[in-house]
């Protein structure tokens, strides 16, 4: 998503939309569960994240226990941030059909990034 400056060889500036998502309660959640049973709950989070941001043009920079660092391109900022506003609401309708008391933040923020 950066570019290249032609004459310095670094990152260019570039427009983004940066998303962070955090579960609320998570810790709490995760510890009232058996091993085996977390690693399966975060792979499904992940891959409903990745199901949800992918298609609208972003990326997910990482993901760091139940947080996600997210970019859209600039042009893609109307398309990612309906994206995320899907993505919490499915989230949280997932967790609330688990009787998880988490539900998920989402911040966003277009800016210049390099």
């Amino acid at each position: 998503m950066l570019r290249e400056s032609s004459d310095l060889g670094s990152p260019a500036p570039a427009q983004l939309l940066i998303a962070f998502t955090d579960l609320t309660y998570f810790t709490r959640t995760a510890q009232s569960m058996p091993d085996a049973d977390l690693a399966r709950f975060c792979q499904e989070y992940y891959a409903a994240t990745l199901a949800a941001v992918e298609p609208a043009g972003g990326s997910v920079i990482k993901f760091m226990g139940d947080a996600a660092l997210i970019v859209f391109p600039s042009e893609r900022a109307e398309a990612g941030v309906l994206a995320l506003v899907e993505l919490k609401r499915s989230v949280d309708v997932w967790m609330k059909r688990q009787q998880h008391t988490c539900r998920l933040i989402v911040r966003a923020h277009l800016a210049e990034a390099q």
